[in-house]
């Protein structure tokens, strides 16, 4: 999880992520990384917003996710509509 940080996420926002369950797979387009309001001196916050297809809608749920970037990782995608999904990171920075 290292790697599925802001700043790599920034760099590659336009870009396709495998995305794929027990299920089967399908591809998301990263739409945009953002800061959250809870980023600061003590939290690293982000949201990644991503693009699917709407024939192949995602439930929520955990699910791998693969890109270059940042190798393979399991993470939590919650639906906003039939197309649109949203990651959300926090986590506490050491001191």
């Amino acid at each position: 999880m290292e790697k599925f940080n802001y700043d790599n996420l920034l760099g590659i926002v336009g870009s396709k992520a495998k995305v794929s369950a027990e299920q089967g797979g399908t591809e998301l387009t990263i739409d945009a990384v953002e800061r959250t309001s809870l980023h600061g001196n003590q939290w690293d916050a982000f949201c990644v917003v991503m693009k699917g297809s709407e024939d192949c809608p995602l439930m929520q749920g955990t699910y791998t996710l693969k890109h270059d970037a940042f190798d393979s990782v399991e993470l939590l995608i919650s639906p906003n509509s039939s197309t649109e999904y949203e990651i959300h990171v926090s986590r506490k920075i050491a001191n």
